[in-house]
């Protein structure tokens, strides 16, 4: 899709004030964390070692962006967090299984993991975004530049 495309191609997602694919996504910041204006579909890469945590009934999932980098990590990392307390035993086991395919595959490929998710930024803690269904997050891998 082109730019002109993005700015003229309406898109209706739920919470999501835009209208138009060019305001719907947006890149998490690499080197810091902050307050985002709102709802969008947020975007960012994974590192190849990123693992997907289960505590106390949510997947967490560290980005490789965020704040307080020192020594090739951070210590403030974006964290997706979805609470999975209603999902079946299936599809916890899908999102796993989504997660890890696609951090093996970019790395076999030499590519960046990236993720995708329509989220919302926790109140108290602004590395959080977190992620109501399971539908609203994908996994997926994009060509380094």
């Amino acid at each position: 899709m082109t730019l002109e495309e993005r700015k003229e191609t309406p898109i209706a997602l739920p919470g999501v004030e835009a209208d138009r694919y060019q305001y719907a996504f947006k890149g998490l910041p690499k080197w810091q964390t902050q307050e985002l204006p709102c709802i969008r579909v947020f975007h960012g890469p994974l590192r190849y070692t990123s693992e997907l945590r289960d505590e106390a009934g949510a997947f967490h999932i560290e980005l490789y962006a965020g704040g307080e980098y020192e020594d090739g990590g951070f210590g403030a990392p974006w964290t997706l967090v979805l609470a999975h307390g209603e999902w079946s035993a299936r599809a916890r086991a899908l999102l796993v299984d989504e997660f890890e395919s696609a951090r093996q595959e970019a790395r076999t490929s030499r590519q960046i993991p990236q993720v995708y998710a329509l989220a919302r930024q926790d109140a108290d803690n602004v590395n959080l975004l977190h992620v109501d269904r399971r539908s609203r997050i994908a996994f997926t891998k994009q060509q380094q530049k």
